[in-house]
């Protein structure tokens, strides 16, 4: 018997099959992952950010995008 569902339009596979750490921000809205430091664009950052928790989703094809946000830049020289 074969359980296997097929993928409808809704179904994000690369989302799906992605993995997801908490990170902490820092004082200075940047947060680390992998030995890089990763700051958090201007019109992303929301009160209460500093100190708080976010989740970092590591997407095979998109390396590296934050998922609470979807948008810092790699600070890492």
């Amino acid at each position: 018997m074969d359980a296997h569902r097929p993928l409808r339009k809704e179904h994000d596979l690369v989302a799906i099959l992605s993995q997801v750490e908490e990170r902490i921000v820092t004082h200075d809205y940047t947060i680390r992952h992998r030995g890089r430091i990763y700051q958090i664009e201007r019109r992303e950052i929301r009160a209460g950010l500093r100190g708080g928790r976010v989740l970092w989703q590591a997407v095979p094809e998109r390396e590296g995008i934050p998922a609470s946000t979807q948008g810092a830049q790699d600070c890492t020289a």
